[in-house]
């Protein structure tokens, strides 16, 4: 079994070039939306760190004992931290195009394209929402390689993206989703936190 960490932007949703990719090795994935993501509800005071019970938990909840974790983006940090705090569990760990972590030793955002919301978010939650009120988003910040990616097999990256920005489109209850494909797949969306 693999555990799926979305990047930022993004629900939880398992996108569809990772569940051919899974099938045609037989490999489970299981994906989960992290606090504040994809209707979960924020959680104030959350780490990184903090993935690697949340990831436990759903693991858990699941009866696996072990499992492999992967992320991309913005999962990236959250799937290395599940390896580092519980190397007893976690298999192996994949990272795509991580984020290194946050230093003030140098200009961290140096070379990035649009740093906006990154630079938001180091500010904390509040600076990124405001941010997020009067962003826009720029098309010259993808390549015609990226275009037609999002056109083609990773179609569901932007579809998902866009209802993590909006989260009245995403169904705030839990759900689960069984693929009928070889190995099988499961998504659960956290349900809201009330109170």
């Amino acid at each position: 079994m693999v555990v799926w960490h979305h990047g930022s932007p993004q629900t939880g949703m398992l996108l569809e070039p990772l569940l051919v990719a899974a099938a045609e090795r037989e490999i489970r994935l299981l994906s989960y939306g992290r606090p504040g993501h994809g209707g979960s509800s924020p959680l104030p005071g959350r780490s990184v760190a903090s993935a690697a019970r949340d990831a436990g938990q759903v693991a858990d909840a699941f009866g696996l004992a072990q499992f492999a974790v992967m992320g991309a983006s913005g999962g990236g940090p959250h799937a290395l931290a599940c390896a580092a705090i519980s190397p007893d569990r976690v298999t192996g760990v994949v990272c795509v195009a991580g984020l290194a972590p946050f230093t003030d030793d140098f200009d961290w955002f140096a070379g990035m394209i649009a740093p906006g919301g990154l630079r938001a978010a180091a500010d904390g939650r509040e600076a990124r929402e405001r941010f997020a009120e009067i962003d826009e988003f720029d098309p010259a910040s993808f390549t015609s390689a990226d275009w037609d990616a999002l056109s083609a097999q990773w179609a569901t990256l932007g579809i998902d993206a866009q209802q993590a920005e909006q989260p009245e489109m995403t169904d705030s209850s839990t759900t689960m989703s069984h693929s009928s494909r070889p190995g099988g797949s499961i998504s659960v969306r956290s349900p809201r936190r009330c109170c």
